[in-house]
């Protein structure tokens, strides 16, 4: 049994330790207090403790909840240290830890640190976790560098699958060939039966060899000679005989699949037909072919006996055929298996060539470089990182993942904790593996529990606990279920004279229009559906009121009436969700969906496709005319018919389309569809469905991601509706790309929330309406289960069937996880329901059956009496439910009439802390400063260090370069857009002869940022070209005239770099003394900042191993000689600017150049007033200088304060 696990005093201790945290046992609080207390106790800067949960939601909840631990232990520490008593704290556990910490002052210390660094806190989900190390550590990991994560990979198992087949498939006999396409008849078809394989199982049957198995079945043909003489002829002449005795189907199809199986036999261009061999099998005979009715058991034979006895009389022999199925299913097996290991070598290969990994790659390969030469050295590297890792969520972990966490922090050396709850493993069908957490368990050096439950009402914990109390509650041995205590007695759902904190037993009446009294499973699911809505308007109406009594940790007592909000309903699935929504609804109830289901798979989905389809070819009557049945238009079936028979208003509404789609191709289909709907009252026309709010969520959300989609990679109206119509397709396969169904409506509505969702969520009242639902437990062509704790997959070996039975214990197993977490939504009141259900099986495998079972008594009714019966019935509730009901009337929220108030703020404003720039140091120069750098600019909160208004600070009295271009902020604009986003090498060339796509990108981003920034395109088109041809090919240095930016490939170009620098107290004074008579400064009035200096520098590049500041200046002057771009930069104060720069490079090249020198590596800096620059002179434009380090590392200190 575990140890019982107190985070505020249980010793903390290097090795493994395991902590069982039961539902609403306070895993979240508890993690929070375990990194209090190695900050404190251990003194563990944070930036040494790693924290790894499942999802990004939970990381930040983490986050904010490790935030406001560390936050009040400092200031109760605090308050020790000031001698203020009594110190008080709403938590008297923490307050308790506090008092025994003998060093306070150094926890103030520790805490403060820790506070400061709370944002970079090594707080991960796993999957971002191994992308940071296998970034940081590329090296180490035996990685490329920069690698690009793709969301789907499904493309390149495409080309893996195709390229598969070309090399197994296309070289063969005809013979073979028919052979192998018999079950797959394309690429796409074999790769779909083996994707659901697991890469990180071990697979069987194995040894199988493709050319072997054909081989051996071509050589074995002429063995089928005898089946004419022993198969076809007896049959024949047994249906000539007696037809009774088959099938009516089976005789239907005998002659054709006989004549197919013959002339494929005797000719091998033939394609051959598996449906023929299985009519022809013993199988296919004995179940599909002969009557039932005809050969029922008797006393002596069954069934199947007599069918046997049948054949054997009739000399009908299988035999050969049998052999022949076996056979060709042992050929499709090999072709399988071949593809699954082609696929496995192949991806990683291929990911590997192109650099581009899956967010399941990055478990991987982390696992595989601790394993990998350089194992070892990566190892070593993140032990010294981190001196402590807890493993949040742990029981959803996998084989590959402990691999990681065990070989990286299970030592004696390191603090490993990791924290979860078997009973609440769920997740299997996102590779999640309980049996690694019971692996884990058994390799703990300690072994803890949680056993507080702060959620619930102890009616509710003890009805839980008296539940599970039965043999082998989870049917997995290891699963252990140890009861929990109650944390909270105070929080009551109340109603004068009723105590409502139970769990309620519904079981539903025999049906009456059957002789069984059972029930099919849909129209169960309907009426409990019916009674399920009755019961939440009763709750929700009851006279008196039914409130909410909760009490906090200082005895501070509230009383709520109970709302919709307080309700949650826990499915299964989508489509029952969808169904109680409605049946809610239509009573008048609001109620909010949060089901896992792609938006792509709506009725909104469809419709926008139609229209946008319509839009696209709005000279297409007919699919006008389908459109315009839509409820958007708010027309009945008479103005339909109106408006689709008038020529004159049906040209109307061809004219508007034609518009639409005019303006779908010059705005987006965002604009357009805005336009759309204002025209014809969209929302006024569906306003009066129920499910209004849903329709327009899911509209919008459409139409976001459309245009998304759109901009990203640039899609017309065609690829545009071709991706919709795709995703569409793709819709119950997959939900990704922030495709699933947002909530619609923060409303006081009930939550219907599959219980896949529902997990770490509570809610006051819980319905679990299908618990009594064993679900579809279809055999299928893979089977995935474990042996001896490890996961193999099997597609038809001699096991199979011993296989098949052990993934359905182990699905049957989940299920009742799956029950555990339903149940354990609850605070106050839990329904669970009862139904006896038709079912092809002896008996019901459902979880709830299974925990029912082993109560005593006789049948259901009995057992859920007895159970309901316990501790006088404090516990539970029996209540049936019959199978008619009384309508009742609909539900009328209340209205609140309460006025509106504003609160009032009582917080004060820290006016010490900013973010500055460039810019506003700028503004401080002692020198007359030009008007770009006026105040109302310099007080932005965020000021970029590139300002095109201050860059195009000019006269404009004077002969320009390129006399025709505009002056002002728009054209610096412009040209640093160009600049930033198309390669140096095209703007050279300005032409398609190397590279079309990058050079119709160019044009494109031309005439967008022309139109964005109030340029004429047309116009200036040239004039841009010239200024940007003559920019990229201009000589930056007098001596190596290679040196331009078009001869700069892209991985030298770091464009726009951002940058934040940490100041502390930065004084003015200082720079003007690092600064002190340097070229182009103008010193700095006084002034202090604390914050960060923030910026973006328009290029870094790397040049024959030097790395160059440069920035782009579209300044207009006289002439472009070295002394009037000195006084514009002096001007300016560019020189600050410059020096700033340097700074950043120089620390950046500190951390990322493993050997940086100074002297060998900084290049200096480039500023390029674009308007003077020319091909035939070398640096024409250019403003060069040299920094030196002295002045740079004293500007650095400077700026730190």
């Amino acid at each position: 049994m575990p140890t019982h696990f107190n985070a505020f005093i249980t010793p903390l201790k290097k090795g493994t330790n395991l902590i069982e945290a039961s539902a609403g046992t306070g895993k979240t609080y508890s993690i929070a207090m375990l990194i209090l207390r190695f900050v404190v106790e251990n003194q563990f800067e944070l930036e040494k403790l790693l924290v790894v949960t499942f999802t990004k939601a939970a990381t930040q909840e983490l986050r904010d909840r490790i935030r406001a631990r560390l936050a009040e232990a400092k200031q109760l520490f605090a308050e020790y240290n000031q001698h203020k008593h009594p110190v008080t704290s709403s938590d008297s556990n923490l307050l308790a830890w506090a008092k025994g910490i003998e060093d306070k002052v150094a926890a103030v210390k520790s805490l403060e640190l820790a506070l400061a660094d709370i944002d970079h806190a090594n707080i991960f989900t796993i999957h971002s976790f191994c992308q940071g190390v296998l970034r940081h550590h590329a090296l180490e990991g035996g990685q490329l560098f920069d690698s690009a994560l793709a969301d789907n990979v499904d493309e390149l198992q495409q080309q893996i699958a195709e390229d598969y087949w070309r090399q197994h498939v296309y070289q063969r006999s005809f013979r073979e060939v028919g052979l192998l396409r018999a079950s797959f008849m394309t690429p796409a078809a074999l790769l779909a039966s083996v994707k659901k394989l697991p890469m990180n199982s071990m697979v069987y049957p194995q040894g199988l060899v493709l050319d072997d198995c054909l081989t051996k079945l071509i050589a074995n043909l002429p063995l089928l000679s005898t089946l004419n003489n022993e198969l076809f002829v007896p049959l024949t002449t047994s249906i000539n005989n007696d037809p009774s005795k088959f099938k009516k189907d089976f005789l239907t199809n005998v002659e054709t699949h006989s004549q197919e199986l013959s002339a494929w036999l005797n000719d091998a261009r033939t394609n051959f037909s598996m449906a023929a061999l299985q009519t022809f099998s013993y199988t296919g005979i004995t179940e599909k072919g002969l009557n039932g009715n005809k050969f029922k058991k008797t006393k002596a034979l069954s069934s199947e006996e007599r069918k046997e006895e049948f054949l054997s009389e009739q000399g009908i022999n299988t035999q050969a055929i049998d052999a022949l199925q076996k056979s060709i299913e042992t050929i499709q097996l090999a072709f399988r298996l071949g593809l699954h290991h082609f696929l496995k070598t192949e991806m990683e290969k291929r990911q590997q060539r192109e650099n581009i990994m899956s967010f399941d790659d990055l478990i991987l390969r982390l696992s595989h470089a601790l394993q990998g030469e350089k194992g070892t050295e990566l190892r070593e590297v993140l032990q010294q990182q981190y001196r402590a890792a807890l493993i949040d969520e742990f029981q959803d972990t996998d084989q590959e993942q402990w691999h990681i966490f065990s070989t990286l922090f299970s030592s004696p050396h390191h603090y490993l904790y990791l924290i979860g709850d078997p009973k609440q493993a769920i997740y299997k069908f996102r590779g999640a593996d309980i049996y690694s957490y019971l692996g884990a368990q058994q390799r703990a050096d300690r072994d803890y529990s949680l056993d507080t439950n702060w959620r619930s009402h102890r009616h509710v914990i003890a009805a839980c606990n008296h539940l599970f109390d039965v043999d082998d509650p989870f049917k997995i041995h290891a699963i252990r279920y140890q009861a929990v205590n109650a944390g909270k007695q105070g929080d009551y759902l109340l109603q004068p004279k009723q105590a409502l904190q139970k769990l309620v037993l519904w079981q539903l009446d025999e049906n009456p229009d059957t002789k069984t009294g059972y029930w099919t499973s849909g129209k169960a699911k309907t009426v409990i559906c019916q009674h399920t809505v009755q019961e939440i308007t009763k709750l929700l109406t009851a006279n008196p009121e039914i409130s909410i009594n909760t009490e906090s940790n200082t005895n501070t007592k509230s009383n709520t009436t109970l709302n919709p909000r307080d309700i949650a309903i826990l499915v299964r699935g989508n489509q029952d969700a969808l169904m109680y929504q409605q049946a809610l609804q239509t009573q008048g109830i609001p109620a909010v969906l949060n089901a896992r289901t792609s938006v792509f798979s709506t009725h909104e989905a469809v419709q926008l496709f139609h229209l946008l389809d319509a839009i696209a070819e709005p000279s297409n009557r007919q699919k006008l005319r389908y459109v315009m049945t839509f409820a958007w238009f708010g027309m009945d079936g008479k103005a339909w018919y109106q408006q689709t028979q008038d020529e004159r208003l049906l040209n109307e509404w061809l004219m508007r389309f034609l518009q639409y789609r005019s303006q779908w191709q010059q705005e987006g289909v965002m604009a357009m569809m805005r336009q759309l709907m204002h025209d014809y009252s969209v929302h006024q026309h569906i306003a009066h469905f129920t499910d209004f709010e849903r329709q327009v969520t899911n509209l919008y959300h459409l139409i976001e991601l459309l245009q998304d989609v759109a901009l990203k990679e640039r899609l017309g109206l065609l690829k545009s509706l071709y991706w919709l119509q795709t995703a569409i397709q793709e819709s119950t396969d997959k939900i990704g790309d922030g495709s699933e169904l947002r909530l619609e409506s923060d409303e006081d509505a009930v939550k219907i929330v599959t219980i896949h969702s529902s997990k770490g969520l509570e809610y006051p009242i819980v319905f679990c309406p299908d618990l009594w639902n064993e679900g579809k437990k279809t055999k299928e062509s893979i089977v995935v289960c474990h042996e001896d704790g490890a996961l193999i997959a099997d597609i038809g070996s001699n096991k199979m069937e011993q296989r098949h039975q052990q993934a359905l214990l182990e699905s049957q197993a989940e299920d009742l996880r799956l029950l555990y977490v339903a149940i354990t939504r609850a605070q106050y009141r839990c329904y669970i329901v009862w139904a006896n259900v038709r079912s092809s099986k002896a008996k019901n495998q459902s979880a709830l059956a299974h925990l029912l079972r082993q109560q005593t008594g006789n049948d259901w009714d009995e057992r859920l009496r007895n159970l309901a019966n316990k501790k006088d019935g404090k516990l539970f509730s029996y209540q049936r439910l019959s199978s008619e009901l009384e309508p009742l009337p609909p539900y009328q929220a209340q209205e609140n009439n309460a006025s509106l108030v504003a609160r009032s703020f009582k917080g004060e404003f820290k006016l010490d802390w900013q973010m500055s720039s460039y810019s506003g140091l700028a503004y401080l120069s002692t020198h007359d400063i030009p008007e770009d750098l006026s105040n109302d600019k310099v007080q932005e909160t965020y000021l970029e260090i590139k300002d095109p208004q201050n860059d195009t600070s000019v006269t404009d009295t004077e002969e320009n370069t390129l006399p025709m271009l505009p002056k002002g902020a728009h054209t610096g604009n412009v040209v640093h857009d160009l600049l930033e986003h198309n390669s140096f090498s095209v703007l050279a060339l300005q032409s398609a002869h190397k590279d079309e796509t990058a050079y119709e990108h160019y044009l494109a981003t031309q005439e967008k940022a022309c139109l964005r920034y109030g340029l004429e395109p047309t116009e200036n088109a040239d004039l841009l070209n010239t200024l940007l041809q003559q920019t990229v090919t201009t000589a930056l240095s007098p001596d190596d005239h290679n040196f331009t930016l078009a001869n700069l490939k892209d991985d030298q170009c770091l464009k726009e770099m951002p940058f934040y620098f940490a100041v502390d107290q930065l004084n003015t004074l200082n720079i003007n003394q690092a600064l002190q008579g340097k070229e182009a400064f103008q010193p700095l009035t006084y002034k202090t900042i604390k914050g960060q200096l923030t910026g973006f520098i328009d290029l870094i590049c790397e040049y024959q191993e030097r790395y160059y500041v440069m920035d782009y200046k579209t300044n207009y002057l006289p002439e472009y000689s070295q002394q009037n771009m000195l006084h514009s930069m002096t001007e300016h104060n560019y020189g600050l600017q410059y020096w700033l720069y340097s700074v950043v490079l120089h620390r950046y090249l500190q951390q990322r150049l493993a050997d940086y020198n100074f002297e060998q590596h900084f290049g200096g800096v480039r500023y390029l007033f674009v308007r003077g620059m020319q091909t035939n002179e070398p640096m024409s434009g250019v403003y060069y200088y040299q920094p030196d380090e002295a002045t740079i590392e004293a500007l650095a200190a400077a700026l730190v304060g």
